[in-house]
């Protein structure tokens, strides 16, 4: 619902579309009794959107009481004490946030709707409610800096999450993004295949498409890597399941 530069979903409309608690109920007990599932990953944008159907679901997720833990996504200026806590009640065990850059600056420019400040606000509440917390980063946006992009690395370390993930800015036909790097002749190639978030599909004015790759690579390195954070995790991982998964 809101105005990211970058979002594909920006394409099929800014309304949120949600099927009722009793349907999404409905596919659990099918998926469960099919075939054994325990653990459901939400793959809804802004889960958390709207506030009271998210509330309704949760309480009929509580009243049903299945042997199930989940995961979703959402922003972090959609999620509040009392919904994050309603949540874990729910099942929820994981909660991962569109943080996207830890430049303010930069987060104007992309239309994001929110601060690094709600960013450390939003993580340390989902962390005191019990919740592991992932964060998703994206370098390479027109307005980034080999500073800014540097200050995303250090800022992804800085929040404490469980787990992170970063890509590089790619933009997908129909955004606003698409239509500054078109105008401006700074699209690289129209290979499809290659628009993965993974591949620089973008020149932008700041950074040479060298260092912005490399950049993408020591953000991964520099986050799992870190000998605090691998003690932190293995302590945590419960099974080969998660080693595998995280």
């Amino acid at each position: 619902p809101h105005a990211c530069i970058f979002c594909s979903s920006s394409i099929s409309g800014r309304k949120v579309r949600r099927f009722s608690p009793n349907r999404i109920c409905n596919e659990i007990e099918f998926l469960m009794d099919s075939y054994g599932i325990r653990e459901i990953v939400f793959m809804d944008d802004t889960m958390t959107y709207p506030r009271a159907e998210m509330v309704h679901l949760c309480n009929t997720l509580i009243e049903k009481d299945y042997d199930l833990i989940w995961d979703c996504s959402t922003r972090v200026t959609a999620v509040d004490e009392s919904l994050l806590s309603l949540m874990k009640d729910a099942g929820c065990n994981q909660i991962s946030f569109g943080i996207e850059s830890g430049d303010d600056a930069v987060l104007a420019s992309i239309k994001k709707g929110h601060t690094t400040d709600h960013v450390k606000k939003a993580v340390k509440m989902a962390h005191n409610m019990g919740l592991e917390v992932r964060g998703s980063f994206i370098i390479g946006f027109p307005e980034d800096t080999e500073e800014s992009i540097h200050k995303t690395i250090t800022f992804s370390h800085e929040l404490d999450l469980d787990l992170a993930s970063f890509y590089i800015a790619t933009p997908y036909p129909g955004t606003e993004m698409f239509g500054w790097a078109d105008h401006t002749k700074r699209l690289l190639t129209r290979d499809w295949s290659l628009y993965d978030q993974s591949h620089c599909v973008m020149d932008i004015p700041h950074v040479s498409l060298f260092n912005l790759y490399n950049l993408y690579q020591r953000a991964w390195k520099s986050f799992y890597m870190r000998p605090k954070y691998l003690v932190k995790r293995l302590i945590k991982f419960r099974s080969l399941y998660d080693i595998q998964s995280a």
